[in-house]
């Protein structure tokens, strides 16, 4: 193999190695309003992986989805937001453990 064929496999491997290894990682925003769509987005999951997104709003009421993860690693999903104050939006792996640091933002009328 010349030098130049392995310079290329070694920088796609270093990239493809990368790309796959990257922390999930999620985020919504820090405010929302009450009864518009709120979204989750996030990445750098195992693609095919089932996750849950449980939503805790004021007064502990909670609310739970499953959502499949995407071939390219990333997650999406839209809830709408029934009450005003602080809310916190965690994702949990199939063994309930957390797939990302738990994530909060506040809804106002």
């Amino acid at each position: 193999m010349s030098f130049l064929k392995l310079r290329r496999v070694v920088w796609a491997t270093l990239f493809v190695c990368g790309t796959a290894m990257a922390a999930p990682h999620a985020s919504v925003p820090s405010v929302a309003t009450v009864g518009r769509p709120v979204a989750v987005t996030g990445g750098g999951f195992n693609p095919g992986a089932l996750i849950s997104v449980r939503v805790t709003a004021p007064g502990d009421t909670v609310s739970m989805a499953a959502v499949v993860v995407a071939a390219d690693g990333s997650l999406t999903h839209t809830l709408v937001v029934a009450q005003d104050g602080a809310h916190r939006v965690q994702l949990l792996l199939a063994d309930g453990s957390a797939a990302t640091p738990e994530l909060l933002f506040h809804a106002t009328r």
